[in-house]
């Protein structure tokens, strides 16, 4: 009987309850500015038993506005507003509800409540605000969701699923008819998929002991696939063999020795207790003092240095006929000479070493001119003491690579390119020195280029000093000339050190013309046309000083006009027009 007056009074309290929120008016959990006006807001998520909370006023409408913010509510106030509230109330200070002033105000059940001033009618300010918040008496909600779980597969490039959590929590504890349950799912899927299958090769690791210790052999290392599925395959070898123990071996000497024995290197024969005297000497018979003495076939190897008298003393070299020995010093040239000896176990070495001279020039590379495609051989060679025994090409200046052309003193250069022209030249040097050969110029003309310029250029010769041609004053007559300057030809062999004859651009065809002086006609020679042809050097008279005297003829009745000729020097190598004798005129 008890119990069923409990559940009575329950019952009667709820009613209560339910009647007292209908009088009440809430604000809407939206964020849009309105106007103040009644609106219910019930929480789809909680249900049954609610209370309101106090009056809140935490700021003035002095400044901007009026804000009543549920964030600094919670701040001041702590846990005297429940995390989710469902419904909220503002009113004015003079208790008028916030619909009643005719203000615009804003309202949010995340948010709180607030009013700004510049946005009041004819320039009026917000009122002061307070407000409470209606809470469920048993409060029901979600907790965060959790993070996503991992996906449901772990197989590489695949779909699955992965699902994250969240709880439905109360804050008061009420009988289970009671607690309103939340609403939604406490668990979310969604779908998942991992990356790409792949497949890459680990580091190599170290290289293995070589299978032998000389004579050649194999070392190999390792490397592993790490792949994310057997589907898929590193590319490459997981094995990589180098060579290695590539010294030779250690064989038994083969060096037979006439005299004593092989050394430990088999590089050649040691008579023990014998010994080798020598004595060096200049050209002068002036003892050289400091010459390094040594085996011709290990010239780093000093044995030896001769004393103030020029002279040394070798133990353990044998004097048989294959022995050579080696002397040198600086600003001298090195010889290399056998000994004499005797049965006594003693031989003598006598040298004379000449004053080193510098290396010089004896032949220079010439210029060639060359159609692309052909070859071109270009030579130097030059002498001293000691004679020079390495020579360097370069091409404008860039030394050419050695290993590419296969040069010494002779360079040989095979289908040629126009780019290949330019300046060549060689150097040498030895031990005094070195020297540059003068420069060559190699020409190599591109196909379907002419090897000579067939129009004669431009060439005024002076005429004498009483021509004058009617219709000009000029004392000028243009005969023209060919460029004297080098052109390919078809040469018997190209592959010379110097080409047997050369070709130049030359005249190929001449003209007779007649000059009008007035009182005499001057016939000339002029060029009309050139070609490439053999080098010669063509002699011509040319008009280099004129004397015009008046000769009368025995019958005193016609009169001449005579011309001084001088011969061009054949130096010039230049093809002057010819004038001929000149004509009486009439």
């Amino acid at each position: 009987m008890l119990g069923l007056t409990k559940v009575a009074l329950l019952l009667a309290f709820l009613a209560s309850l339910a009647l007292g929120q209908r009088s009440m008016r809430p604000w809407s959990q939206s964020d849009r500015s309105r106007r103040a006006a009644p609106n219910t807001f019930t929480d789809l998520q909680s249900a049954g038993v609610t209370e309101w909370t106090s009056w809140f006023n935490i700021d003035h409408p002095g400044g901007n506005g009026d804000y009543e913010r549920l964030e600094a509510i919670r701040f001041y106030y702590r846990e005297r507003v429940c995390p989710r509230p469902m419904a909220m109330e503002a009113r004015t200070t003079d208790w008028v509800a916030a619909a009643d002033t005719g203000e615009v105000v804003h309202s949010s059940l995340d948010k709180g409540f607030w009013c700004i001033n510049k946005e009041q009618p004819n320039g009026r300010a917000c009122s002061n605000y307070h407000v409470r918040f209606q809470c469920p008496s048993a409060q029901s909600y979600w907790t965060e969701w959790s993070d996503w779980g991992a996906c449901s597969t772990t197989v590489c490039d695949d779909v699955g699923i992965k699902v994250r959590h969240r709880k439905c929590v109360n804050s008061q504890p009420l009988p289970l008819l009671l607690v309103p349950a939340c609403q939604g799912h406490h668990s979310e899927r969604r779908e998942c998929s991992t990356p790409p299958c792949t497949a890459k090769w680990r580091p190599w690791g170290r290289w293995g002991t070589c299978s032998v210790t000389c004579g050649g052999g194999r070392r190999s290392r390792r490397r592993t696939c790490a792949r994310t599925s057997a589907k898929v395959q590193c590319t490459g070898r997981p094995v990589e063999v180098q060579k290695c123990g590539k010294a030779p071996c250690p064989s038994k000497c083969q060096l037979a020795c006439p005299e004593g024995r092989p050394s430990e290197d088999c590089s050649l024969c040691v008579c023990e207790g014998h010994i080798l005297h020598g004595e060096v000497l200049s050209v002068t018979g002036v003892p050289v003092a400091g010459a390094w003495v040594a085996l011709a076939n290990q010239p780093k190897v000093v044995l030896a240095r001769t004393d103030a008298k020029g002279q040394f003393r070798v133990t353990g070299v044998c004097s048989s006929s294959s022995t050579l020995i080696s002397i040198s010093k600086d600003r001298f040239a090195p010889v290399t000479v056998s000994g004499t000896s005797n049965t006594t176990g003693i031989s003598w070495v006598h040298a004379v070493l000449r004053s080193a001279e510098k290396p010089y020039m004896i032949k220079h590379p010439e210029d060639k001119v060359r159609y692309e495609g052909g070859r071109a051989l270009l030579c130097c060679k030059a002498t001293g003491s000691p004679a020079p025994d390495k020579y360097y090409w370069y091409h404008n200046g860039t030394l050419l690579d050695k290993k590419m052309y296969k040069y010494e003193e002779e360079l040989v250069l095979r289908d040629l390119k126009p780019e290949q022209s330019g300046q060549y030249y060689c150097k040498t040097s030895s031990p005094a020195g070195s020297i540059k050969s003068s420069p060559s110029v190699l020409t190599v003309i591109a196909r379907g280029t002419p090897a000579c310029n067939s129009t004669p250029e431009a060439h005024l010769i002076r005429l004498p000093m009483d021509c004058v041609q009617p219709g000009t004053n000029s004392k000028y007559y243009n005969a023209g000339r060919c460029l004297h300057n080098k052109c390919a030809g078809s040469l018997d062999f190209d592959m010379s050190c110097r080409d047997g004859a050369g070709f130049c651009c030359g005249v190929q065809q001449m003209e007779t013309r007649t000059i009008d002086c007035g009182s005499y006609s001057l016939p000339i020679r002029a060029v009309t046309q050139c070609s490439c042809q053999k080098c010669v050097s063509q002699l011509c008279w040319s008009a280099v000083e004129w004397s015009l005297p008046t000769i009368t003829s025995p019958c005193g009745s016609d009169t001449y006009t005579s011309v001084k000729r001088e011969l061009a020097p054949p130096a010039t190598k230049e093809v002057l027009p010819c004038i001929l004798p000149l004509i009486p005129k009439g």
